[in-house]
């Protein structure tokens, strides 16, 4: 089952699909315990057009992955933390714009996770 933000009739609706089918979530989020859903045919994944699925306020980074400039250790004292802007998400399938006077762009895929409730001390 993948869970997706779309653009339907020019208004914002979250989807799943499953086994090739489209179903649209009812209500705002696919967050809320008990939603139910409508079956979309004749739509395919292909011809959406997808938006960005992020609804925060602020996009927090763990830097282990770079160990070049954190050098290698087994154990980290302290957690390395990066900040990005919300602008800096896109939708899947989405076309990613730069200005052409850039000399390089690093492409960088990010592994994310999103907690839908305020929490600390998280395991």
């Amino acid at each position: 089952m993948k869970i997706s933000k779309i653009l339907l009739n020019g208004q914002p609706q979250w989807i799943k699909e499953d086994n090739g089918q489209l179903y649209a979530f009812t209500g705002n989020s696919p967050t809320k315990k008990h939603c139910s859903f409508v079956e979309l045919k004749g739509l395919s994944l292909k011809t959406l057009e997808f938006i960005n699925p992020f609804w925060g306020k602020n996009v927090f980074g763990l830097g282990y992955n770079y160990k070049s400039l954190v050098g290698k250790k087994r154990k980290y004292d302290e957690p390395i933390i990066f900040l990005k802007s919300v602008n800096s998400t896109c939708a899947n399938k989405s076309k990613i714009h730069y200005p052409d006077t850039l000399g390089k762009v690093w492409v960088e895929v990010e592994l994310v996770i999103i907690i839908g409730k305020e929490c600390s001390r998280i395991k």
